[in-house]
């Protein structure tokens, strides 16, 4: 989570880049990164020119949370915050987060637990790799690490707000009205700006092999941010794409085609294949769901299907990358397990190869798969 108060020392006025820098080097299968700004930064610059900074990020799947209605479910769930002299990083503090600081402004008032904060919380270097300063946040992170500068910030905890709303009532002179005050609600409404992004820049190396078993690191970075792709021996990378991804410079060059929107009968599903490659002559595969899995093609006509036992339909992106993965080492892509892991969760996939009427393929059409026709090391 990335808070941001307002003035040109905040986060927002130092490093307005910074979601965008966190998506690009966070794997998106093992992070989430959301953004809260305070009201008077939507207030002084408008949505259109937060909109307009923002968008590579939010295509990239940032979540951008409505500072008046849901930052504090928000925060609740973040797992870490990186923040600057705003209220919401004390509020992170006192709840017991790891706390990186970005910014910290001369807004804050010296000798206030606010203040105290920038001296006690660790500060992220911007100018350095972002994803080991986070791993090292969280991992040497205790909970109660800020409890003296909080104790300092909040009294009368759990009663703030009927006390603040007493002594409003009181200053204006008016009695207080009979309903219960409005609260935050448990659940807030959906994120604009929260959908995945449609094209990935994949990465799968090869960390462990015993006769059929595979097992691949997989890592997928947002493609609209990503640099140049940069393989080495047993590790290789490829661009997926959705095929409902607006830039079509983008589709036109992607190795792998997905449809993620619906599932497939089986005989739809491989038609669909069929089509996705003729409509884009660069992809090497496509990918979909279907009843059973997920049905991948290959351009010589093969029709693979990669099912999981712990989920009845796998991501055809996962899917894709294991298929993507046995053709770059050479391997048929037929009674091949591959456990993908991204971070500290795995999936185990099979893959096998069907044949023109739904059975398996005979031996010869096998042997046609045993090579990556096609798929030149820059693919």
């Amino acid at each position: 989570m990335i808070t941001s108060t307002w003035g040109s020392e905040s986060l927002a006025g130092r490093h307005p880049g910074l979601p965008a820098e966190l998506l690009a080097q966070l794997p998106v299968d093992e992070y989430r990164v959301a953004l809260i700004l305070h009201p008077n930064v939507w207030s002084g610059h408008g949505a259109w020119q937060i909109g307009v900074l923002q968008r590579t990020a939010v295509e990239a799947g940032l979540t951008t949370v409505d500072p008046a209605d849901g930052w504090q479910q928000a925060l609740t769930a973040a797992d870490l915050v990186i923040g600057d002299h705003g209220s919401v990083t004390v509020y992170a503090a006192a709840i017991g987060r790891p706390v990186l600081l970005a910014a910290f402004g001369p807004e804050a008032v010296p000798n206030t637990a606010g203040w105290a904060l920038r001296t006690v919380a660790p500060w992220l270097d911007t100018a350095r790799p972002l994803a080991a300063q986070i791993e090292t946040a969280l991992t040497d992170h205790r909970p109660d690490r800020y409890e003296p500068v909080t104790a300092e910030a909040f009294g009368v905890r759990g009663q703030a707000l009927p006390r603040l709303r007493e002594t409003v009532y009181d200053l204006l002179d008016l009695a207080q009205p009979k309903q219960p005050a409005r609260t935050a609600r448990a659940f807030g409404l959906p994120a604009p700006g929260a959908a995945p992004p449609r094209s990935l820049i994949v990465g799968t190396t090869l960390t462990g092999r015993q006769d059929q078993a595979f097992e691949v690191d997989l890592q997928r970075f947002p493609a609209v941010l990503a640099g140049e792709p940069v393989e080495r021996e047993d590790s290789f990378q490829h661009l997926a794409c959705d095929v409902d991804e607006p830039d079509t410079r983008l589709t036109e060059s992607a190795t792998v085609l997905l449809v993620r929107s619906c599932v497939f009968a089986s005989d739809d599903g491989r038609r669909r294949t069929i089509e996705l490659l003729a409509d884009f002559p660069g992809a090497r595969l496509a990918a979909v769901s279907s009843e059973n899995g997920c049905l991948v093609g290959l351009r010589d006509g093969t029709t693979l299907e990669v099912s999981s036992p712990a989920r009845p339909c796998p991501d055809p992106g996962a899917a894709a990358a294991a298929v993507y993965t046995c053709l770059r080492l050479g391997v048929a892509p037929h009674g091949i397990t591959v456990t993908l892991r991204s971070g500290t969760s795995a999936q185990e996939l099979s893959l096998r190869a069907l044949g023109p009427a739904g059975a398996d393929q005979s031996p010869a059409s096998r042997a046609r798969t045993s090579t990556a026709r096609g798929l030149p090391a820059s693919s």
